[in-house]
């Protein structure tokens, strides 16, 4: 299957059921310094489709990280485990938020390869999620 520009119906679809957040990191897409990009949570090159089921909101550097994996290595179990999928998982039953709200943790094999696949806790994003607790804008309610 070819890769599609997404029409502004599709685009407004993705970024509304995300509530404009990147639905690996939670990045806010109004506070971002990167941009954000609809992407396909299975790639079209491993079966995925451009189905809104198969598309997800990611911030450029969770998708940059991301790019056509489907799985991750968990070093816990020393296995190979899939990715969070934003459409067949629940955020909260594979990561939280430490005490500050600064740091994503993992409570599943699935949280761990996907922390360290994406580098959820990477600086910037870190420094962001700080910031925007200070502001009171962060964490999202809907977490």
């Amino acid at each position: 299957m070819r890769r599609r520009k997404f029409s502004l119906l599709e685009r407004g679809i993705v970024t509304q059921r995300a509530y404009q957040h990147c639905e690996y990191c939670r990045s806010p897409l109004d506070f971002s310094p990167e941009s954000f990009d609809i992407e396909h949570i299975i790639p079209l090159a491993k079966g995925g489709s451009n189905e809104l089921e198969n598309l997800a909101l990611s911030c450029g550097g969770c998708n940059s990280r991301k790019r056509d994996k489907t799985v991750g290595y968990d070093a816990q179990t020393d296995t190979i485990v899939p990715l969070f999928n934003p459409r067949t998982d629940e955020w909260n039953v594979h990561f939280a938020l430490n005490e500050d709200f600064s740091l994503i943790e993992s409570k599943t094999a699935i949280g761990r390869a996907t922390i360290a696949t994406l580098e959820l806790n990477r600086k910037g994003v870190v420094n962001l999620r700080k910031a925007l607790v200070h502001f009171g804008v962060f964490p999202p309610e809907h977490l």
